[in-house]
Protein backbone atom coordinates (compact mmCIF):
# COMPACT_ATOMS: atom_id res chain seq x y z
CA UNK A 1 0.00 0.00 0.00
CA UNK A 2 2.85 2.57 1.40
CA UNK A 3 4.28 1.65 -2.36
CA UNK A 4 1.57 2.22 -4.22
CA UNK A 5 1.28 5.77 -2.32
CA UNK A 6 5.00 6.61 -3.45
CA UNK A 7 3.89 5.82 -6.98
CA UNK A 8 1.11 8.27 -7.52
CA UNK A 9 3.09 11.41 -5.25
CA UNK A 10 5.75 10.75 -7.63
CA UNK A 11 3.52 10.63 -10.44
CA UNK A 12 1.82 14.20 -9.61
CA UNK A 13 5.22 15.64 -8.76
CA UNK A 14 6.20 14.74 -12.51
CA UNK A 15 3.07 16.39 -13.75
CA UNK A 16 3.58 19.34 -12.06
CA UNK A 17 6.29 21.07 -13.74
CA UNK A 18 3.92 20.45 -17.19
CA UNK A 19 1.06 21.85 -15.86
CA UNK A 20 2.83 24.71 -14.46
CA UNK A 21 4.12 25.06 -18.07
CA UNK A 22 0.40 24.73 -19.34
CA UNK A 23 -0.68 27.41 -17.19
CA UNK A 24 1.70 29.69 -18.34
CA UNK A 25 1.61 29.17 -21.95
CA UNK A 26 -1.98 30.34 -21.45
CA UNK A 27 -1.02 33.69 -19.24
CA UNK A 28 1.59 34.46 -21.99
CA UNK A 29 -0.43 33.69 -24.91
CA UNK A 30 -2.49 37.37 -24.63
CA UNK A 31 -1.67 40.70 -25.92
CA UNK A 32 -1.32 43.62 -23.59
CA UNK A 33 -2.79 46.44 -24.31
CA UNK A 34 -2.49 50.28 -23.25
CA UNK A 35 -4.64 52.07 -23.02
CA UNK A 36 -7.17 49.40 -22.71
CA UNK A 37 -9.97 51.82 -24.43
CA UNK A 38 -8.52 55.14 -26.51
CA UNK A 39 -10.73 57.72 -25.90
CA UNK A 40 -11.83 60.45 -28.75
CA UNK A 41 -12.80 63.77 -27.32
CA UNK A 42 -13.25 67.62 -28.97
CA UNK A 43 -10.00 68.30 -28.64
CA UNK A 44 -8.39 64.68 -29.50
CA UNK A 45 -5.25 65.22 -31.91
CA UNK A 46 -4.14 61.45 -31.98
CA UNK A 47 -3.03 59.11 -29.11
CA UNK A 48 -0.32 56.45 -28.80
CA UNK A 49 -1.10 52.94 -27.88
CA UNK A 50 1.32 50.62 -26.77
CA UNK A 51 0.96 47.08 -27.29
CA UNK A 52 3.00 43.87 -25.59
CA UNK A 53 3.48 39.91 -25.50
CA UNK A 54 5.32 37.04 -25.38
CA UNK A 55 6.52 35.20 -28.54
CA UNK A 56 8.74 31.83 -28.52
CA UNK A 57 12.64 32.56 -28.64
CA UNK A 58 14.48 33.36 -31.77
CA UNK A 59 11.29 34.35 -33.39
CA UNK A 60 10.75 37.82 -34.65
CA UNK A 61 6.95 39.77 -34.79
CA UNK A 62 4.46 41.45 -37.12
CA UNK A 63 1.97 43.47 -36.01
CA UNK A 64 -1.44 44.90 -37.69
CA UNK A 65 -3.86 46.95 -36.54
CA UNK A 66 -7.50 46.96 -38.68
CA UNK A 67 -10.28 49.14 -37.81
CA UNK A 68 -13.92 49.60 -38.63
CA UNK A 69 -15.10 48.44 -42.07
CA UNK A 70 -16.10 51.97 -43.74
CA UNK A 71 -17.65 50.72 -46.72
CA UNK A 72 -19.35 52.89 -49.18
CA UNK A 73 -19.93 55.00 -52.52
CA UNK A 74 -18.00 57.84 -52.88
CA UNK A 75 -17.62 59.81 -56.05
CA UNK A 76 -14.49 59.48 -58.66
CA UNK A 77 -13.13 62.81 -59.92
CA UNK A 78 -11.41 63.90 -62.71
CA UNK A 79 -10.31 66.60 -64.92
CA UNK A 80 -12.60 67.66 -67.62
CA UNK A 81 -11.02 70.50 -69.60
CA UNK A 82 -9.57 72.80 -66.83
CA UNK A 83 -12.17 72.07 -63.94
CA UNK A 84 -12.47 68.91 -61.99
CA UNK A 85 -15.94 66.76 -61.96
CA UNK A 86 -17.37 63.96 -60.78
CA UNK A 87 -17.28 61.46 -63.82
CA UNK A 88 -17.77 57.94 -62.06
CA UNK A 89 -18.83 55.92 -58.72
CA UNK A 90 -17.31 53.97 -56.73
CA UNK A 91 -18.31 50.54 -54.62
CA UNK A 92 -16.25 49.86 -52.21
CA UNK A 93 -16.85 46.57 -49.59
CA UNK A 94 -14.13 45.68 -46.40
CA UNK A 95 -12.02 48.51 -46.53
CA UNK A 96 -10.70 48.80 -42.85
CA UNK A 97 -11.23 52.41 -41.72
CA UNK A 98 -7.10 52.44 -40.00
CA UNK A 99 -4.59 49.82 -41.03
CA UNK A 100 -1.06 49.74 -39.71
CA UNK A 101 1.41 47.22 -40.15
CA UNK A 102 4.24 47.57 -37.85
CA UNK A 103 7.45 45.65 -38.40
CA UNK A 104 10.83 44.93 -36.47
CA UNK A 105 14.07 46.35 -37.46
CA UNK A 106 16.43 45.30 -40.43
CA UNK A 107 16.13 45.40 -44.33
CA UNK A 108 13.44 43.46 -45.63
CA UNK A 109 10.97 43.40 -43.53
CA UNK A 110 8.02 44.93 -45.79
CA UNK A 111 8.61 42.45 -48.82
CA UNK A 112 9.09 39.95 -46.52
CA UNK A 113 5.55 40.76 -44.45
CA UNK A 114 4.12 40.99 -48.08
CA UNK A 115 5.50 37.33 -48.89
CA UNK A 116 3.53 36.13 -45.67
CA UNK A 117 0.12 37.67 -46.98
CA UNK A 118 0.57 40.86 -44.66
CA UNK A 119 0.58 44.39 -45.50
CA UNK A 120 -1.21 46.52 -48.24
CA UNK A 121 -1.37 43.15 -50.36
CA UNK A 122 -3.48 41.52 -48.10
CA UNK A 123 -5.79 44.78 -47.96
CA UNK A 124 -5.63 44.62 -51.97
CA UNK A 125 -7.09 40.92 -52.08
CA UNK A 126 -9.51 41.81 -49.21
CA UNK A 127 -11.86 44.71 -50.74
CA UNK A 128 -14.05 44.78 -52.91
CA UNK A 129 -14.05 47.71 -55.27
CA UNK A 130 -16.61 47.94 -57.93
CA UNK A 131 -16.40 51.07 -61.18
CA UNK A 132 -17.09 51.35 -64.92
CA UNK A 133 -14.76 54.34 -64.70
CA UNK A 134 -11.21 52.81 -63.52
CA UNK A 135 -10.01 49.14 -62.88
CA UNK A 136 -9.50 47.96 -59.81
CA UNK A 137 -6.09 48.23 -59.26
CA UNK A 138 -5.81 51.79 -60.10
CA UNK A 139 -8.40 52.88 -58.03
CA UNK A 140 -7.06 50.49 -55.18
CA UNK A 141 -3.85 52.49 -55.88
CA UNK A 142 -5.15 55.80 -55.28
CA UNK A 143 -7.56 54.86 -52.21
CA UNK A 144 -4.19 53.63 -50.74
CA UNK A 145 -2.38 57.11 -51.29
CA UNK A 146 -5.38 58.92 -49.90
CA UNK A 147 -5.25 56.95 -47.01
CA UNK A 148 -1.69 57.08 -46.49
CA UNK A 149 -1.96 60.95 -46.80
CA UNK A 150 -4.72 61.51 -44.32
CA UNK A 151 -2.16 58.73 -41.87
CA UNK A 152 -4.94 56.49 -41.75
CA UNK A 153 -2.75 54.15 -43.62
CA UNK A 154 1.02 53.06 -42.95
CA UNK A 155 3.85 50.88 -42.57
CA UNK A 156 5.89 51.52 -39.41
CA UNK A 157 9.60 50.01 -39.66
CA UNK A 158 11.91 49.56 -36.63
CA UNK A 159 8.96 49.83 -34.52
CA UNK A 160 9.20 46.37 -32.55
CA UNK A 161 11.45 46.22 -29.47
CA UNK A 162 12.88 43.24 -27.88
CA UNK A 163 13.48 41.76 -24.78
CA UNK A 164 13.79 38.83 -23.14
CA UNK A 165 11.11 37.08 -20.91
CA UNK A 166 10.85 34.25 -18.29
CA UNK A 167 11.52 30.86 -19.60
CA UNK A 168 13.66 31.86 -22.60
CA UNK A 169 10.44 33.04 -24.49
CA UNK A 170 11.01 36.93 -26.23
CA UNK A 171 8.64 39.70 -25.41
CA UNK A 172 8.17 42.65 -27.76
CA UNK A 173 6.50 45.75 -27.49
CA UNK A 174 4.98 47.97 -29.98
CA UNK A 175 4.03 51.56 -30.30
CA UNK A 176 1.56 52.86 -32.54
CA UNK A 177 0.07 56.60 -32.98
CA UNK A 178 -3.21 56.83 -33.80
CA UNK A 179 -4.10 59.59 -35.83
CA UNK A 180 -5.93 62.68 -35.41
CA UNK A 181 -8.95 61.60 -37.99
CA UNK A 182 -9.17 58.02 -36.16
CA UNK A 183 -12.97 56.78 -36.30
CA UNK A 184 -14.70 55.30 -33.40
CA UNK A 185 -15.29 51.41 -33.12
CA UNK A 186 -14.07 48.15 -32.76
CA UNK A 187 -10.21 47.76 -33.88
CA UNK A 188 -8.16 44.66 -34.25
CA UNK A 189 -4.91 43.94 -33.13
CA UNK A 190 -2.90 40.97 -34.11
CA UNK A 191 0.52 40.05 -33.84
CA UNK A 192 1.96 36.96 -36.01
CA UNK A 193 5.25 35.46 -34.92
CA UNK A 194 7.50 34.95 -37.61
CA UNK A 195 10.28 31.81 -37.49
CA UNK A 196 12.46 30.49 -40.83
CA UNK A 197 10.48 33.16 -43.09
CA UNK A 198 6.84 31.31 -41.77
CA UNK A 199 4.05 32.60 -39.67
CA UNK A 200 3.81 31.48 -36.65
CA UNK A 201 1.73 31.58 -33.72
CA UNK A 202 -1.02 34.21 -34.00
CA UNK A 203 -1.91 36.62 -31.20
CA UNK A 204 -5.16 39.08 -31.53
CA UNK A 205 -7.36 40.70 -29.36
CA UNK A 206 -9.94 43.20 -30.34
CA UNK A 207 -9.22 47.48 -28.88
CA UNK A 208 -12.01 49.86 -28.13
CA UNK A 209 -11.70 53.40 -29.52
CA UNK A 210 -14.68 55.80 -27.80
CA UNK A 211 -16.09 59.19 -29.07
CA UNK A 212 -15.98 61.00 -25.48
CA UNK A 213 -17.66 64.19 -24.38
CA UNK A 214 -19.58 66.91 -26.85
CA UNK A 215 -17.73 64.78 -30.16
CA UNK A 216 -20.19 61.40 -28.50
CA UNK A 217 -22.91 63.86 -27.84
CA UNK A 218 -23.04 64.98 -31.61
CA UNK A 219 -22.51 61.56 -32.56
CA UNK A 220 -25.51 60.11 -30.31
CA UNK A 221 -27.37 63.36 -32.18
CA UNK A 222 -26.90 62.44 -35.37
CA UNK A 223 -27.24 59.20 -35.31
CA UNK A 224 -29.74 57.93 -32.60
CA UNK A 225 -32.02 61.78 -32.48
CA UNK A 226 -31.69 62.91 -36.53
CA UNK A 227 -34.94 65.56 -35.58
CA UNK A 228 -33.49 67.01 -32.77
CA UNK A 229 -30.28 66.95 -34.37
CA UNK A 230 -31.62 68.95 -37.47
CA UNK A 231 -33.29 71.08 -35.46
CA UNK A 232 -30.64 71.94 -33.37
CA UNK A 233 -28.04 72.78 -36.58
CA UNK A 234 -30.69 75.10 -37.74
CA UNK A 235 -30.81 76.82 -34.78
CA UNK A 236 -27.24 76.90 -34.89
CA UNK A 237 -27.06 78.08 -37.93
CA UNK A 238 -30.00 81.06 -37.37
CA UNK A 239 -28.20 82.32 -34.42
CA UNK A 240 -24.95 82.19 -35.90
CA UNK A 241 -26.29 84.55 -38.87
CA UNK A 242 -28.04 86.67 -36.07
CA UNK A 243 -24.76 87.16 -34.50
CA UNK A 244 -22.50 88.32 -37.62
CA UNK A 245 -25.69 90.52 -39.24
CA UNK A 246 -24.86 92.53 -35.75
CA UNK A 247 -21.04 92.68 -36.07
CA UNK A 248 -21.38 93.70 -39.68
CA UNK A 249 -23.69 95.97 -38.76
CA UNK A 250 -22.58 97.64 -36.59
CA UNK A 251 -19.17 97.93 -38.15
CA UNK A 252 -20.75 100.10 -40.89
CA UNK A 253 -21.90 102.42 -38.21
CA UNK A 254 -18.32 103.50 -38.29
Amino acid sequence: MRHILFMLLLSCASLMPLLAETAWAVESGQLSIQPEVLDIGTFYSGGKVTIAGEVPKGQDVVVEISGPAANGEFDLKGRVGPFWMTNGRVEMDGAPAMYALLLPGGRDWQKKASALGLGFEKLKNKIAIQSAALSPDELFSMFLELKKSEGLYAVEDNAIAYAAANNGRRRFTATCRFPRSTAAGNYTIKATAIANGAKGMELASSFQVDEVGFARLVYDLATNKRLTYGILAVAIALFAGAVMGLVFKGGRRH
